[in-house]
């Protein structure tokens, strides 16, 4: 039961497009850092931009027999089935995103539905409600679910 989620292959692509035009931006930036001390920061500022939208793309949750993974990010998330003791879901920001955080061992994962689509993120929700027990899910969490899945 592998199951792999990543951001939208549009997003990706672009993402890796904007990084590479960043990393050109820096080249120039650099050739130009004689001219004026501020090229220096405006260098800085384009690696960060450009490592940050590079880094975006590799961001992927995998469902596997034993756990739930997220891998890609600065902390890379590994939560075994068996030790997720809560899950709630909130709405955040002005468009009321949801977002599902999972609470396992002293950790908690959060997968937000503005990283994947809404088929996927719906997709997710189903899985995480295949693999774990009824109790674990926050009643907050199944009425934001409510609204969700609804089509």
């Amino acid at each position: 039961m592998n199951r792999e989620f990543r951001i939208p292959a549009f997003f990706r692509i672009t993402c890796l497009v904007m990084s590479v035009v960043m990393l050109a931006m820096t080249g120039y930036a650099i050739s130009q850092i004689n001219e004026s001390p501020l090229f220096i920061f405006i260098t800085f500022a384009c690696l960060l931009l450009a490592w940050s939208m590079f880094a975006y793309t590799r961001l992927k949750l995998t469902f596997s027999e034993t756990s739930l993974d997220f891998t890609g990010g600065w902390f890379p998330h590994h939560a075994p089935w068996n030790e997720i003791h809560k899950i709630e879901m909130t709405e955040v920001g002005k468009f009321m995103e949801p977002q599902v955080t999972l609470f396992y061992g002293d950790k908690k994962l959060t997968i937000t539905r503005s990283m994947f689509l809404k088929r996927q993120y719906k997709e997710i929700l189903l899985l995480l409600e295949q693999r774990l027990s009824p109790h674990l899910f926050t009643a907050q969490y199944q009425q934001i679910r409510r609204k969700v899945m609804r089509p």
